[in-house]
């Protein structure tokens, strides 16, 4: 079952591309308009782009990670993270966990991937994304 984004997750700070957010509640879509891409048209509200996106991945098994790694500025795999485990699964809620933590977790594994042609920080979120799909 897909969310929309809610309040229920506390704030906090991170830092992203050298940028300091906080982290979920406002928090969570603070960090989409951290992330959002300067490719779209400023007239775009992109928290909302991005939330569509996001509610869209959850049940689409055609989701086009691209364009989600396009509108975050290559930060899918952490702007999916995030989503699926706070936003839609509740997943940090229900476990009582840190979503700063979680936010820096998804951040250290995004680093960690080289920029290998297809085993990527992309196809890691395309592979959430699909399981969260099927699973959830």
């Amino acid at each position: 079952m897909c969310s929309t984004l809610d309040e229920s997750v506390p704030d906090g700070d991170i830092s992203i591309d050298g940028e300091e957010c906080s982290s979920p509640r406002s928090g969570f879509e603070e960090l989409l308009a951290k992330l959002s891409s300067p490719k779209l048209s400023q007239t775009l509200d992109q928290r909302l782009v991005i939330q569509e996106l996001l509610q869209s991945a959850c049940r689409d098994f055609k989701f086009d990670i691209g364009i989600l790694r396009d509108v975050t500025n290559d930060h899918a795999l952490l702007t999916l993270g995030m989503y699926i485990l706070t936003v839609d699964t509740k997943i940090v809620t229900e476990l009582g966990l840190d979503p700063r933590a979680l936010c820096s977790f998804l951040l250290d594994i995004e680093g960690q991937y080289a920029p290998h042609p297809y085993h990527n920080k992309n196809h890691a979120a395309d592979v959430l994304q699909v399981d969260d799909a099927c699973f959830f």
